[in-house]
C-alpha cells in the first residue's frame, strides 16, 4: 500500500470550504509533520483558508491535523512548503 502526505488548502465559500488544491509532502510522516508544524495559523473556525495535513493510503484520505490562515499567512506559507519540498526532493 503507498502511502503519502499531502497538504490540502481550502477556501472559505458561502456554502462551507472549497478544494483549491493540494501539496504533496512526501511519504514520511515525521517530515510532513514538521512542515505543518512550522505553518502559520489558527483554529480554522473563523479563518477564510483552511490547511488539512492528510494521509492518503491508496484512495483514503485521513486527516492528521488542520489548521485556518489568513491570505496574508498563506503567502508565507506557501513559502514554507516550497522551500521544505525543494529540499525534500533535490537535497535528500
Amino acid at each position: 500500500m503507498d502511502t503519502n502526505f499531502q497538504i490540502v488548502v481550502n477556501m472559505r465559500g458561502a456554502s462551507g470550504f472549497w478544494e483549491l488544491g493540494r501539496f504533496f509532502i512526501g511519504d514520511d510522516v515525521r517530515v510532513a509533520s514538521e512542515t505543518f508544524g512550522d505553518l502559520d495559523g489558527t483554529s480554522f473556525i473563523l479563518s477564510p483558508i483552511r490547511l488539512d495535513l492528510i494521509q492518503k493510503d491508496e484512495e483514503i484520505d485521513i486527516v492528521l491535523d488542520n489548521k485556518g490562515c489568513t491570505l496574508n499567512q498563506f503567502e508565507k506559507n506557501c513559502r514554507i512548503i516550497a522551500k521544505d519540498a525543494f529540499k525534500l526532493f533535490n537535497l535528500e
